[in-house]
């Protein structure tokens, strides 16, 4: 008798292909961080679009992303949209003890690196 195992997907609010590396490596972000995303989504309370999620390092060098990315570490996602969106979403994510919140006019960048790191800025 074979027996097959199969691992469903277990975050409510984003698919797999929203958050593993473009690449198609298949690699994702770690599931601690992504348990945390999850629940910043319930309490957003509104579809959130991941742009980027994990980078590994090849594909985070072809589009030339910063050498010590939280993607690459599993940790990080950038999300589309506007400036006061971001800042909603800014404000929420600060509450629940993400660790690098970035500010843009079309997206958020999050990451969870530890909070005596952390860091809060705008692009």
């Amino acid at each position: 008798m074979v027996v097959v195992q199969t691992t469903s997907w277990p975050h409510k609010y984003f698919r797999r292909d929203e958050v593993e590396c473009k690449c198609g490596c298949g690699q994702v972000p770690k599931t601690e961080f992504l348990v945390k995303l999850d629940k910043l989504r319930e309490t957003y309370g509104k579809p959130i679009k991941i742009t980027s999620g994990y980078r590994c390092v090849s594909y985070n060098a072809v589009i030339k992303g910063s050498p010590n990315s939280r993607h690459i570490e599993g940790i990080a996602v950038d999300i589309a949209c506007t400036s006061a969106e971001g800042f909603t979403l800014a404000q929420i994510a600060l509450k629940m003890g993400f660790g690098g919140i970035g500010v843009a006019k079309t997206f958020l960048h999050l990451d969870t690196r530890p909070q005596t790191e952390g860091r809060l800025w705008t692009y």
